[in-house]
């Protein structure tokens, strides 16, 4: 690159030093020249090795990148249970070197636009059961997490009735993350539900009985499962 006298792009600049940094013997520097050459003292350069009192030196300067840490599951997403019409969500907690982009998949399968560490299911219906998983990476690596099911569960049914001793009792399957609620009208020209019983969310699918002591000829009862929050 000694006496090169025409305008270099960066690139061939680069390609200079590289060849420097490659073979030191071969720096002779570089000599720039203004676009009027006939001006007086107008030209600048380089001075090269041969010159003993300033001899060029070439100083590379190098930043190591920061470590970058593959990213962990720190909260796997869990199984959950709905009904028909209600939302359903998933979420993963993660560590690791920013940024981290993350995958939802159903059955294996990706879930479009699904990229983000909370996955909303709204009004599911039946096709949206299944096992979910979520896959995290960045770029030291990736992670899949542990498999989490939805469950679309049927719509709760009060079973037969059993009526002893003026008690009726009635029987009913409970999902797990709702809370029921056990009403009954006196007749059915009534609108003014009253309320039996509260019954909170239980932590697993489970057979419950509701027990209600009466002296009326006639009740009429429903029961409302409610979304936990």
């Amino acid at each position: 690159a000694g006496d090169r006298t025409d305008l270099h792009p960066v690139g061939e600049l680069v390609a200079d030093v590289q060849a420097w940094v490659n073979d030191a013997s071969t720096n002779f520097g570089w000599i720039l020249i203004t676009e009027s050459e006939e001006a007086s003292a107008t030209a600048r350069r380089f001075t090269s090795r041969e010159t003993s009192s300033s001899t060029p030196a070439l100083v590379v300067t190098f930043t190591a990148a920061a470590p970058q840490t593959p990213p962990a599951i720190t909260t796997q997403p869990q199984n959950q249970t709905v009904f028909a019409g209600e939302n359903a969500s998933f979420n993963v907690v993660a560590t690791g070197t920013s940024p981290l982009s993350y995958q939802w998949n159903l059955n294996l399968a990706s879930i479009p636009g699904a990229t983000g560490a909370t996955l909303i299911l709204a009004s599911v219906q039946a096709a949206n059961a299944g096992s979910y998983t979520v896959t995290i990476s960045n770029a030291a690596g990736s992670i899949t997490s542990a498999p989490a099911t939805l469950t679309v569960a049927p719509v709760p049914v009060i079973q037969p009735v059993l009526l002893a001793g003026g008690v009726l009792n009635l029987k009913f399957t409970a999902q797990a993350g709702h809370n029921y609620l056990m009403q009954f009208l006196e007749s059915l020209s009534a609108t003014d539900w009253r309320t039996l019983t509260n019954i909170a969310a239980p932590t697993a699918t489970t057979t419950l009985v509701v027990s209600d002591p009466i002296s009326s000829s006639q009740r009429f009862y429903r029961l409302e499962a409610i979304q936990a929050r």
